[in-house]
Order: structure tokens, then C-alpha cells, then sequence
């Protein structure tokens, strides 16, 4: 369908994010279950083969919403039952385009504060409706000894710019396997449609819930894979319909010509967890429970052409994923954990690389290969 947008006009931009989804788990990337409709939208646009993200959901989303390693906004681990969030000073990418004009979104997952401050609502987002925190909650009131735990019942919060954000339903167990279905997507379309039809420039960001224990499947999806990969291949299925639902709702609205379609996955599958039984790394690595960086699935809709990874054509060309330290239990020499920064890099001997470097040296390998001009010679970055 024609765009009813002129073609000057400001792209909107559609970013799609779900949850610890593997390198290999999409048909395009050599997946068991089929994923036609995001298959398809990686035929039309843009493959990222090498491009990493942290191994847990919060750092992540955070350098995701600012461009900026997670380690400067206080986001660089996953915590429970202390106060966290971006930091007041971070400048997000929905403050960036709402500033710039756009209407802005959130529906799902946040995780990246959950006290007033630091809500989507305060971080450049018009409206949202979701989870601040992990979709783990969902399964706290199933425990049996939770009403002893003296812990609130978790809930599905809402927002306002410009007003506090407040509970809007229960999360549990019930509503775990219909969140997507009945809630995420249909905000999301609404919000689409809404301004398509103002003729309004919009980003939205949809935190999408799976594969994130527990996991319930939809009823509609549930036991449809048996000859391929069980509940897992349920789930990868019923999030390709989902997919297929926003690109249909873009078309329908006639700015299909005009949006830009982003789809990327927090972090790695979670396969060798028992709570979530299923799930492909691809060629990359997986040692033990530990989730490590893969490359997420990045079909963009773009006019560059397929299976290209530009610098100049990405919008994230300067996001940069942490060069972070983690101390192996075998040995008291810290080791750098930051493996296939940049596609360019395929040829280096990185292992060896790493395994010598020092803090300014990973920094500045990132800066080489990704990001040259956003950094100083000295390996600190100009921000």
C-alpha cells in the first residue's frame, strides 16, 4: 500500500524487542521452527550476522535506550530488591525523538527502574503499559510461601509523561501466556494506527514478553510443535504471528513505506536452564547457565540492500555493546568478557587479543572497529 506520509518526512521507527531469543531460533538464521513472517522481513531489509548485546536484560535495554555502556548509567547487572534505574543524567532515545517531535511508546518490558523518576514515563516516553521490572515476577504469587515472604503482589504498571505511573492489573501466572496476545500487541497497534491516521511521526518500543521464564504458553499455540521443539517451537511460533501482526497493522495503516523495522533479542538464549527447556546459540558458544553475548537477530526494513552491515546505514552506529570485567573462579586474573565486537573484526585474532588487553585496549578496539569517530585517542569515549 502507498504511503499516505510524503517521503521527506520523518521515518517512523518501530523497534521490536523480545526476550532471551537466540542466535539460531528464527528460520532465517537456521532455526527448527518456522518463522516465515520474520523471514520474510529479513529478505527485505537488513541482516546484522555480528551484532552483540549484553548477557542480561537490564544492560541491555540500557545501552539500547542511550548508546552509552551500561556500566556509566548504573545499569550494567540484573538486581533484585534494591532501588536501580538509568541514572537521572542518562538522555534516552525516546527523550532524543520526542524532543525531535515524535509521539512515544513503550508497552511491555522495562527493566530499567521501577520508582517514580525513573519510569518510560520519565525517560522520554509519552505512554506505556507494561512491566518496569522481570517478567519473573509473573510467577511470585504462585510460590508457596509468598504471602509469608510479606513481598506486593507484582503488578502491570501504566504512565504519563508528566504523571506518576500506577498500577494497572495483576501480573501472575494468568495473565503470563495472554500478555502478548491480549495487552502488548494490541496497545502497540493501536498506538500505530493512532498516529498514522494524525499523519504524526511516532517510535515505539515494543518490549515484547517471551521466551522469559516462567513460561506459559498461549492457549491458542500451546502443543502445536510436538514434532519439532515442544513448548520452545510454541513459543517461536506464536511470536512470529505476533511480528506478523505489527507488520500487517504498518501496512494497513499505509506507512509502510515510511517506517522503519527494527527486530533485535535482549540476550542469548537461555537453553540450558531447566525453566526454559529449548532454544539455539547458532554457532556461538554457551558454558554452562551463563548466557553469552550472541548476536541478536536484526532484520531491518531498509533501502540499502540485504545482508549488509554498514556503519553508515545502521541506526545504532554509535551504540556499543560493554566491555565489561568478569573474574573466573579458577583463577584470580581478571579476564575481559567482550568476544566479536564488530563484524570488521572477523579476521582478528581476537581471543588472543582479549586475552592480553588491558581496560583502554578492549575500549579501544570497540572504538576502531564500531564507532571510530565517537571516541578520543586516548580510548575514553567523547560522552
Amino acid at each position: 500500500m502507498a504511503t499516505d506520509q510524503p517521503s521527506n518526512s520523518k521515518p517512523n521507527i518501530v523497534f521490536i524487542l523480545v526476550d532471551n531469543v537466540g542466535w539460531g531460533d528464527f528460520g532465517v538464521y537456521g532455526g527448527q521452527t518456522p518463522t516465515p513472517r520474520i523471514d520474510k522481513l529479513a529478505s527485505e531489509g537488513v541482516r546484522f550476522n555480528n551484532y552483540n548485546v549484553e548477557i542480561e536484560c537490564t544492560p541491555s535495554r540500557s545501552a539500547i535506550m542511550t548508546g552509552r555502556m551500561p556500566v556509566r548509567s548504573g545499569t550494567s547487572v540484573v538486581t533484585f530488591g534494591v532501588p536501580y534505574g538509568l541514572a537521572p543524567f542518562e538522555y534516552t532515545v525516546a527523550q532524543l525523538l520526542s524532543d525531535a517531535g515524535y509521539a512515544t511508546a513503550l508497552y511491555g518490558k522495562w527493566h530499567l527502574g521501577d520508582v517514580q523518576g525513573r519510569f518510560p514515563s520519565d525517560k522520554g516516553f509519552d505512554e506505556w503499559w507494561g512491566r518496569p521490572n522481570t517478567w519473573d515476577e509473573a510467577g511470585y504469587t504462585s510460590y508457596p510461601l509468598f504471602k509469608e515472604s510479606g513481598m506486593k503482589p507484582p503488578m502491570l504498571m501504566e504512565g504519563k509523561k508528566g504523571q506518576p505511573s500506577t498500577p494497572a492489573m495483576p501480573l501472575d501466572l494468568s495473565v503470563r501466556g495472554i500478555v502478548d496476545e491480549k495487552y502488548l500487541i494490541p496497545k502497540t497497534i493501536d498506538f500505530i494506527q493512532r498516529n498514522a491516521a494524525a499523519k504524526k511521526p511516532f517510535f515505539v518500543y515494543l518490549g515484547y514478553s517471551e521466551v522469559h521464564p516462567p513460561i506459559v504458553p498461549n492457549p491458542n499455540f500451546a502443543d502445536k510443535s510436538t514434532q519439532r521443539g515442544g513448548l520452545y517451537s510454541d513459543i517461536i511460533g506464536e511470536m512470529d504471528f505476533r511480528v506478523g501482526q505489527v507488520l500487517d497493522a504498518i501496512e494497513g495503516a499505509g506507512i509502510a513505506d515510511n517506517t522503519l523495522v527494527v527486530l533485535s533479542s535482549d540476550n542469548g538464549t537461555s537453553s540450558s536452564i531447566a525453566a526454559t527447556p529449548g532454544g539455539s546459540s547458532g554457532p556461538w558458544r554457551e558454558i554452562s547457565s551463563l548466557r553469552r553475548s550472541k548476536a541478536a537477530v536484526v532484520p531491518l526494513r531498509s533501502y540499502v540492500g540485504r545482508d549488509t552491515c554498514l556503519p553508515e546505514a545502521s541506526p545504532m552506529r554509535c551504540w556499543r555493546p560493554r566491555t565489561g570485567y568478569r573474574r573466573s573462579p579458577a583463577s584470580p586474573v581478571r579476564r575481559i568478557s567482550s568476544p566479536r565486537t564488530a563484524r570488521s573484526t572477523a579476521s582478528m585474532p581476537q581471543r588472543s587479543f582479549l586475552a592480553k588487553a588491558r581496560p583502554a585496549d578492549a575500549i579501544r578496539l570497540c572504538c576502531s572497529v564500531t564507532q571510530a569517530n565517537c571516541c578520543q585517542s586516548n580510548g575514553r569515549s567523547t560522552r
